[in-house]
């Protein structure tokens, strides 16, 4: 596999700060970056195989997993990732995994990676 270019190596290693400070756009990132937004996207989609939306918007998901994982309640954890409310964090989570939130939790014991 060749070598990633070194803004999706950077953006990769940024995401996952910058989505759990709020929600990160497109076009900051490119322009941390020093690209364009389109450019970035571009290079993006075609080396990690997903857009940047999506990679920062699993993300978010992950994030808020792991405060419903540490008591949060869905609004709480939809706050903390940047979602509106819990009811659009609800819709996206399971649109993503297939199950809602409440039944994922409702699944049993959380373990950590």
């Amino acid at each position: 596999m060749p070598a990633r270019h070194p803004a999706v190596a950077a953006a990769l290693l940024w995401l996952p700060d910058v989505v759990s400070d709020g929600v990160a756009s497109v076009g900051d990132l490119a322009e941390q970056l020093g690209l364009s937004s389109s450019r970035l996207s571009h290079l993006f989609s075609d080396q990690v195989g997903i857009p940047v939306r999506s990679y920062a918007r699993w993300l978010r998901l992950v994030a808020a997993t792991e405060a419903l994982a540490n008591g949060c309640t869905i609004t709480e954890a939809a706050h903390r990732v940047g979602f509106a409310d819990g009811a659009h964090f609800s819709r996206t989570f399971r649109s993503m995994f297939g199950l809602t939130p409440s039944e994922a939790i409702g699944l049993g014991t959380w373990l950590e990676p």
